[in-house]
């Protein structure tokens, strides 16, 4: 004889409950088993449920959000794994009771209530995503690949942070640095057209860039165009003045190619930038040396010693060179 229904209940199955976690994530299953457990008597177990479903979600959120994921990937195969997790963690918790209270005469809600649970959640959660992309809260696609690829790129793995360069600019062709830090990445790996063409990209979205110009020289100077290295270096200063790189890289071209003037009035605007460069003091005694200015240089390799000897042990092999060179112009 049947057993007579003590209560007039309706529960979800664990395949509603798995659709409401399709079209919600964990959220709206989540939702479904505490509607059971509260139906069930187990108050405990329906708060428990609707807490572990809010942290299930924001999980998946973040993960998706953080991790990169190719677009070639199958996006509907995250729900559909969601959706199975959940209705076999229903089997787990609610099968038995659901089993025990269907044969006591329960009933199953309408598989359209589960369905509109699913989607009022989904709705919810997509909100909340888009305002907060839109806030700023939360980064992009692009922003993720780009600092993946940096992180990549610090730790000396070349190939595979180029690898993550494209993908970030796959998502967001305006992202400048992507463009400047690849280059750079392409320049290490000897594909110096590459990181040229890299730099012309970033130059083209945004012309006041020193850092573009700035690179761009070095990659010209390795295919040995030293007036387009030059000319750049000069760009590079001209939109950050007092670019302290610019004018040392700069330097060192003009003393390569003899043009000594130059090169010292380059160490000049240095000094006058820090009175404290001992490099740039070293590197303009060597161009005085070269003009036969002897006197100029004997001061400029003591002014070296004199910083050297206020900051003791950064400069020793810099004071040492120094020393080594007044030696060699005292004996002449």
């Amino acid at each position: 004889m049947t057993s007579r229904v003590t209560e007039a209940v309706k529960l979800y199955t664990p395949r509603q409950v798995g659709m409401a976690a399709f079209l919600g994530a964990p959220l709206g299953g989540a939702i479904l088993i505490a509607v059971n457990y509260a139906r069930l008597g187990n108050r405990t177990g329906a708060r428990v449920a609707i807490v572990l479903g809010f942290a299930a979600t924001a999980v998946l959120i973040g993960l998706a959000l953080w991790l990169p994921v190719p677009k070639s990937f199958p996006h509907a195969v995250i729900p559909m794994l969601v959706a199975w997790a959940i209705w076999g963690i229903t089997e787990w918790l609610q099968g038995p009771d659901l089993a025990a209270r269907r044969a006591e005469g329960a009933t199953t809600p309408s598989t359209w209530a589960a369905a509109a649970t699913g989607l009022l959640c989904g709705v919810l959660i997509a909100g909340i995503v888009v305002v907060s992309a839109l806030s700023g809260w939360l980064a992009g696609p692009a922003e993720r690949y780009y600092d993946r690829a940096v992180e990549l790129q610090s730790r000396g793995d070349v190939d595979r942070a180029i690898s993550y360069y494209d993908s970030a600019l796959a998502y967001d062709p305006t992202l400048v640095l992507a463009y400047i830090n690849r280059g750079i990445a392409y320049r290490k790996k000897g594909l110096i057209d590459r990181a040229i063409a890299d730099y012309d990209s970033a130059i083209a979205r945004q012309p006041d860039l020193a850092m573009a110009y700035y690179d761009r020289a070095i990659a010209f100077g390795a295919k040995g165009l030293i007036e387009r290295e030059l000319a750049d270096y000069g760009l590079a200063i001209a939109h950050r003045p007092g670019y302290r790189d610019a004018y040392y890289n700069r330097a060192h071209v003009y003393a390569e190619e003899g043009q000594w003037d130059r090169a010292i009035a380059d160490y000049d605007t240095l000094i006058a930038h820090n009175s404290k460069d001992a490099g740039a003091y070293y590197n303009r005694a060597l161009a005085h040396e070269q003009q036969g200015d002897t006197a100029s240089a004997v001061a400029d390799f003591n002014v070296v010693l004199s910083i050297a000897r206020l900051l003791p042990g950064s400069l020793s092999d810099l004071a040492q060179r120094a020393e080594q060179q007044l030696r060699a112009l005292n004996a002449r």
